[in-house]
C-alpha cells in the first residue's frame, strides 16, 4: 500500500502486492498510519489468494473474475473527519473501487459492514415498535438429500417460511 496526499482533506492509499510494497520501502503503509489498515491488508492478502485460483481456471468469465478481484480496492481514498472531539481526526473511505465478485473476500468483509450498519440503524424502531418482545436466534436446518429429492425438499422450505402461521403455532406450543 502506498499514500499520496490528494488535498488536505484527503488521503488516497494504493493497496499494492506484497512485493511491490517491499519495493517502495519508503511510502507509509495504511496499516502504519491507522489500525483499519491491518484489517485491510489481511481482507486484501485473502482477495489475493482467491484471485489466483480464479486465473488458474480454463473458463474465460472465471478469468475475467480474477482480473476484477486484481483491481478491487486497489485505491482507496480516505477523508479526514473529525471525531466525537473536535481535535481528533479519523479516517473515513471516501472512494474506492470494489470488484463486487461474490466470492471476493474485501466485497464480502465490505458487505457484511454495510448489512451490520443497516441493522443496527433499525434495532432501536423495532425495539420502540415491539418493547414486549423477546429475541429468538433460530436457524433451521435439514439432513442433506439426494438431488432427486431436492426440488421437494426446497419446496417444503419455501412453504414453511412463506406460511408463516404454522411457524407461529410452533413457537407458541414451544416456547
Amino acid at each position: 500500500m502506498s499514500a499520496q496526499a490528494s488535498d488536505s482533506n484527503f488521503i488516497a492509499f494504493n493497496i499494492l502486492s506484497q512485493d511491490k510494497f517491499q519495493q517502495n520501502q519508503n511510502v507509509q503503509s495504511l496499516s502504519e498510519v491507522s489500525p483499519i489498515g491491518k484489517i485491510w491488508d489481511k481482507h486484501r492478502a485473502n482477495t489475493d489468494k482467491v484471485l489466483h485460483y480464479y486465473a488458474k481456471a480454463d473458463e474465460h468469465y472465471f478469468q475475467q473474475y480474477a482480473w476484477r478481484m486484481k483491481i478491487c480496492s486497489e485505491l482507496l481514498e480516505f477523508q479526514l473527519v473529525p471525531d466525537e472531539s473536535e481535535s481528533i481526526f479519523k479516517l473515513k473511505l471516501s472512494d474506492a473501487r470494489f470488484c463486487r465478485v461474490r466470492h471476493c473476500p474485501v466485497c464480502q468483509w465490505r458487505r457484511s459492514l454495510m448489512w451490520k450498519a443497516r441493522a443496527y440503524k433499525i434495532l432501536p424502531q423495532v425495539v420502540t415498535d415491539y418493547p414486549n418482545y423477546r429475541w429468538l436466534f433460530v436457524t433451521l436446518t435439514v439432513k442433506n438429500c439426494q438431488i432427486k429429492e431436492f426440488s421437494t425438499s426446497i419446496i417444503l422450505w419455501t412453504s414453511l417460511v412463506i406460511n408463516h402461521e404454522i411457524i407461529h403455532s410452533f413457537l407458541a406450543a414451544n416456547f
